[in-house]
């Protein structure tokens, strides 16, 4: 127990001593060549910029990560039903699953002008952001997980339909349908351009 505390703490400590060095490198090239505070200013003004406006900040904070939550959450919702349709058609999955894959490359930065431009400034937009931003690796990643289930178990499920549902909770154990929508929520949350992509290009044709 000791030593397991001792770990993370000496985890936290490391990340913390880097954070406060590379301020401490900021703080020295600004003062040293004399950059001016509007072009770059030191961490020491940034810290009391936001600590002057904490309230702006944190309103900000709370209505950026509202639409954004939201707009995780359609992507899961939507994101899941078109999983479902693309495991149970490969006729469909062999044609629309590329194109998720080639708009997971999208960088949200080449649409975002064009969003603004369509939908105006808003809490909308940013929903649609999040949205755009989550889908695709949901997609792909919850295809996966469900196109994975071994065919052996669903036939045994099918003969044995007073096993239905306890086999379906260990076809989802066994198969890693629960390991991939996981993992697809927690790249949704953040990455726009998922580390997936290329083995999934590499698993498309067997797909």
């Amino acid at each position: 127990m000791k030593k397991a505390i001792l770990a993370w703490c000496f985890q936290y400590a490391a990340a913390i001593g880097v954070m406060f060095l590379l301020a401490a490198i900021w703080h020295a090239l600004v003062v040293l060549r004399g950059i001016e505070p509007i072009i770059l200013p030191t961490p020491l003004r940034v810290l009391e910029a936001a600590i002057r406006e904490r309230e702006t900040l944190f309103k900000g904070f709370l209505a950026t990560g509202m639409a954004a939550s939201l707009g995780l959450t359609l992507s899961i919702a939507l994101g899941s039903l078109i999983a479902i349709v693309f495991s149970q058609s490969k006729t469909l999955r062999s044609a629309f699953y590329p194109y998720v894959l080639f708009l997971q490359t999208v960088p949200i930065v080449a649409i975002a002008p064009l969003l603004i431009t369509w939908c105006g400034y808003g809490a909308h937009t940013v929903v649609l952001v999040a949205a755009i931003i989550s889908i695709f690796p949901i997609v792909s990643n919850v295809t996966a997980g469900l196109i994975s289930v071994d065919e052996n178990l669903l036939r045994s499920r099918n003969g044995h339909d007073h096993l239905a549902e306890p086999l379906s909770h260990r076809c989802v154990d066994r198969c890693g349908i629960r390991q991939h929508t996981t993992r697809s929520c927690h790249v949704g949350c953040g990455e726009s351009r998922n580390p997936s992509i290329t083995p999934a290009l590499d698993r498309w044709p067997e797909l």
